[in-house]
C-alpha cells in the first residue's frame, strides 16, 4: 500500500512538472537575444558564447589534398540529395503534429516599436501610414489563429531623421506535456512515412524485376513459338508415285526459364542483371501410311512392348473380321424357297 502511494506521488509531481510551462523569451534590440526559462531556472540560448578558434595556416601539402575530385562531387550531390528527401519526409510527418502545436502555444508581452524615417516629409509619412496598415493588419489577422496578447505596439515618425528603427520582443510558452505529445505524434509519423517508402520502392523494384523477367520470358517464348508449330507435330503428307500417302508424327517437348535480380550500385538507378533460355525437342514416333483406302500406323521407335504390339494390331484385326462378317451376309438364300415350293406341288 505504501509503495502504491509512493509511485502514485511520484506520477502526479511528474505530471505537475510536465504542466508547468516552458518560457522562451527573445527580444531584439540592435542585437537578438534568446532565452530559456522554466520554474526557476534561466538557460542563455543566443548569443552563445564563441569560443576563439586558432586558424591554421595551410602547408603546401594540404593545398595540394584539397584538389576537386570527381569522386568528392558525386559524394556530397549524393548527400544533398539524401538530405532533401529526409527534410522532405520530416516535413510531411510534421504537418498534423505542428498544427496540434501552434495550437497550444501562448504568444504573451508581445511588444513592437518601430520608428519610421526618410529623406523627406513626403515619404516619411506614406511610408508611416503604410507601416501601420501593415503591422495593425498582420497583428488582427494572427489573433484570430493564436492565443496572442499584445502589450504594446508603437509606431512613430521621425520627420528629422533618415535612419528607421525598430525592436521587438516577446514570449513564447508551451507547457512539456504538450511538446512530448508532439514529438511521440512526429516520430510515430515519421517511422510509418519512412516504412511507407520503404515498401513503395520495394513494391517498384520488384515490379521494375518483374517487367525485365516478364520481358525475358516474352522473349524466350517467341522465338519457341517460331520453332514449334502445327507442322513440326503433324508433317506436311508425302505421296509417293503409286498413290500411297506417307504423313509423319513427331513427339515435341520443349522447356524454358528466366531468372535476374536487381544488382548493387552507388548510383540512384536500378542496374537488372539476367537471363533467360530454352529448348526444343523434336522425335519422330510415327507415320501414317494410306495406301489403297487402307491406313496403317507404323511406329519407328523398336523399343515397345508385347502390349504395345497388341494394341497396335487391334485396329488392323478389327478391320480383317469386319471384312469377313460382310462376306457372310452377301451369299444369296434361295434354296429353303425352291424347297418350299417343291413341297407344295407334291401335296396337290
Amino acid at each position: 500500500m505504501i509503495a502504491a502511494i509512493i509511485v502514485l506521488s511520484i506520477l502526479c509531481i511528474i505530471l505537475f512538472l510536465l504542466c508547468i510551462p516552458i518560457t522562451l523569451e527573445a527580444s531584439y534590440e540592435a542585437t537578438l537575444t534568446v532565452r530559456v526559462q522554466y520554474l526557476f531556472f534561466k538557460y542563455l540560448l543566443y548569443p552563445m558564447q564563441k569560443k576563439e578558434e586558432t586558424k591554421e595556416e595551410p602547408t603546401e601539402e594540404k593545398k595540394e589534398k584539397k584538389a576537386p575530385q570527381k569522386k568528392k562531387e558525386e559524394s556530397s550531390r549524393r548527400e544533398i540529395s539524401e538530405t532533401l528527401a529526409m527534410v522532405q519526409d520530416i516535413l510531411s510527418s510534421a504537418g498534423k503534429p505542428l498544427c496540434f502545436l501552434i495550437k497550444k502555444l501562448h504568444f504573451r508581452k508581445v511588444h513592437l516599436q518601430i520608428v519610421v524615417a526618410k529623406e523627406d516629409a513626403h515619404q516619411t509619412a506614406v511610408e508611416y501610414g503604410r507601416m501601420n496598415a501593415y503591422v495593425y493588419g498582420a497583428f488582427t489577422f494572427l489573433r484570430n489563429y493564436l492565443d496572442l496578447k499584445i502589450s504594446k505596439i508603437e509606431i512613430e515618425a521621425d520627420y528629422k531623421d533618415e535612419k528607421q528603427r525598430f525592436c521587438a520582443g516577446g514570449q513564447v510558452k508551451a507547457a512539456p506535456l504538450v511538446l512530448l505529445i508532439v514529438g511521440i505524434w512526429f516520430v510515430l509519423n515519421f517511422i510509418a512515412q519512412s516504412k511507407k517508402k520503404n515498401k513503395n520502392e520495394k513494391n517498384g523494384r520488384n515490379d521494375t524485376m518483374s517487367e525485365h523477367i516478364s520481358g525475358l520470358t516474352d522473349n524466350t517464348m517467341k522465338n519457341l513459338k517460331n520453332l514449334v508449330d502445327t507442322d513440326s507435330i503433324v508433317g506436311e503428307p508425302i505421296t509417293t508415285p503409286d498413290g500411297t500417302t506417307i504423313i509423319p508424327v513427331s513427339k515435341v517437348s520443349f522447356g524454358f526459364g528466366s531468372g535476374g535480380s536487381d544488382l548493387p550500385t552507388n548510383t540512384q538507378k536500378d542496374v537488372f542483371g539476367g537471363g533467360s533460355g530454352g529448348g526444343v525437342t523434336i522425335q519422330p514416333l510415327a507415320f501414317l501410311v494410306i495406301s489403297h483406302g487402307d491406313v496403317k500406323l507404323l511406329h519407328v521407335n523398336s523399343g515397345n512392348t508385347m502390349g504395345d504390339h497388341i494394341v497396335n494390331m487391334v485396329p488392323e484385326m478389327f478391320d480383317k473380321i469386319s471384312g469377313i462378317m460382310k462376306k457372310d451376309k452377301d451369299i444369296p438364300q434361295d434354296k429353303p424357297t425352291e424347297v418350299m415350293m417343291d413341297s407344295t406341288l407334291t401335296e396337290e
